[in-house]
Formats: C-alpha cells, sequence, structure tokens
C-alpha cells in the first residue's frame, strides 16, 4: 500500500516503537558506523544469504515453544509497515515443531516531506523447535525497488552479499547497495531480538 511522504526521520515503524531516534548510519567522514556491517555481518549458507540464531529455552518443551513462535509470527503478518495482506504464517507441521512465515514489507531508507525512498523487503523466517531451544533462520531475502519508476528486483545474494555489497580492502560499503544490507542487517537483529525476548517469557 503506498502512502504520501510525511515530515519525519528515515525510521521504520519497528526503529520508532522500541528504539531511540539514530542519527544517519554512514558520514564520509567516520566510517567507523560501518563497521557492524562490513564483511561477515551478512552470513551465506550453500552460496545462499542466511541468517541463523539458536535460542535456549531450558525447561520449556518443544510444544510450548511452537506455540509461542506461531503466536510472534503470526502477530508479525500484521505489524504496521506489512504490504497488502502478503505477509503470512505458510507452513506448520507442530508434530515436528516446524514453523516457516513469509513476509513482504517496507523498509525505509528515507521519509521527508516530497521525498520517499523505500523498497520491499521479502524474506523468510523458519523457526525449528525442540525442546529447550529453537533455531531461527531468516533466509530467501529479496527486494522490490523504484517501483513507482522503473522497477528493480534484487536478490541478497547479488545486492546485500559480502560479495557486492563491501569493498576488497573491507573498509567501507559500497555506494547504492549499502542502505540495503545495513537495513536488512538492523531488522534481522530486531527480530532475532524480539523473537527471543517473547520466548523467553
Amino acid at each position: 500500500m503506498l502512502c504520501a511522504p510525511v515530515v519525519c526521520g528515515a525510521q521504520n515503524v519497528w526503529e520508532m516503537k522500541d528504539r531511540p531516534q539514530q542519527k544517519a548510519l554512514f558520514n564520509k567522514k567516520d566510517r567507523s558506523k560501518d563497521i557492524p556491517y562490513l564483511r561477515g555481518a551478512v552470513p551465506e549458507v550453500d552460496g545462499k544469504v542466511q541468517f541463523d540464531t539458536i535460542v535456549a529455552l531450558p525447561g520449556k518443551t518443544r510444544q510450548q515453544i511452537y506455540d509461542a513462535a506461531l503466536e510472534y509470527l503470526t502477530l508479525q503478518t500484521t505489524e504496521e509497515g506489512q504490504i497488502d495482506n502478503l505477509s503470512r504464517v505458510m507452513y506448520q507441521k507442530p508434530e515436528n515443531g516446524d514453523l516457516a512465515a513469509r513476509y513482504t514489507e517496507w523498509l525505509v531508507f528515507k521519509n521527508k516531506a516530497l521525498e520517499l525512498d523505500r523498497t520491499r523487503f521479502n524474506y523468510q523466517i523458519v523457526a525449528q523447535c525442540s525442546d529447550g531451544s529453537v533455531k531461527i533462520s531468516i533466509r530467501n531475502i529479496s527486494y522490490d525497488y523504484d517501483e513507482e519508476r522503473t522497477p528493480i528486483h534484487y536478490t541478497a545474494e547479488e545486492w546485500i552479499s559480502d560479495e557486492y555489497a563491501v569493498n576488497k580492502k573491507n573498509t567501507k560499503l559500497l555506494p547504492v547497495s549499502a542502505k540495503f544490507r545495513r537495513k536488512t542487517v538492523d531488522r534481522v537483529k530486531y527480530i532475532f531480538e524480539t523473537m527471543a525476548s517473547d520466548l523467553q517469557k
């Protein structure tokens, strides 16, 4: 769903609700702020961009963890910023403790009067639950950008991977794709942190 630009910072809903507004992440005179986004920040599994984390949940059964993970993934499908009801839980297998959900949401780079720069962000979350822990993966990442003018589809592998987004000296991010890499890493970190917190309740 398209919305008119408003005067505010370049923040996504998930950033505004739970984090203080940050200053620009990149400054030509101070590239140290890019350090968290350099080589290794975007991991790959068998040549595909994939973020993984394991959350230890001692004392909780696989079913308890599964139920909590299903609630989190379901609630996220209706989070502000999700697009046109495209986000949904797509796979449920409680007997094995496995869940998967697909999301299409906005990543906002800049939102000012008469200037709105954003991309559709597509990704999948997979939760593999077992007694006492859950493995969470974020994968199948892609972007649909500049839809109002010249639509471009990028996969994470060709756009935010180390090969395409970081210079050879590993001292800075490359132009254009840098904003995608930063926002993706921030969004993944946010999902991992909030999902872990919810599951531990």
